[in-house]
């Protein structure tokens, strides 16, 4: 999370605490980060609209195997994106499958990669 929406949340806290009889100390926003099918985390934020997103696409009625469908939803999503964008900008990436997925890049490869990464995944 960029440290201007940060700023914002935290303005809305104080603004919406005083309102309902908090202050700034109680009130706080727990977070996490999640390692996804390569090594750079995904903050909770990011997660938790990720995984709203789709939780919207799913049609059982039980909440938790519904999250448990997105989370796993959003695992194949960014493994197939990461395989996509290492073939099209020809970046030189490394696969080591374990128990999770995980892709080393070499640093000069980074920047196209992440555009392209970025492009798959707006689009």
């Amino acid at each position: 999370m960029c440290a201007q929406v940060k700023n914002n949340i935290n303005l809305l806290f104080l603004q919406f605490g005083e309102k309902f009889g908090f202050s700034r100390p109680e009130l706080f926003l727990p977070s996490f980060t999640l390692r996804l099918v390569y090594k750079t985390p995904v903050s909770a934020t990011d997660a938790f609209w990720l995984t709203l997103a789709a939780l919207e696409c799913q049609g059982n009625e039980d909440p938790v195997e519904n999250f448990h469908l997105a989370m796993d939803a959003l695992t194949c999503l960014f493994g197939q994106a990461f395989e996509v964008a290492v073939r099209r900008t020809k970046a030189r990436a490394e696969f080591k499958y374990f128990d999770s997925h995980c892709i080393e890049l070499y640093r000069e490869d980074m920047l196209k990669f992440f555009e392209a990464l970025a492009t798959l995944l707006s689009s």
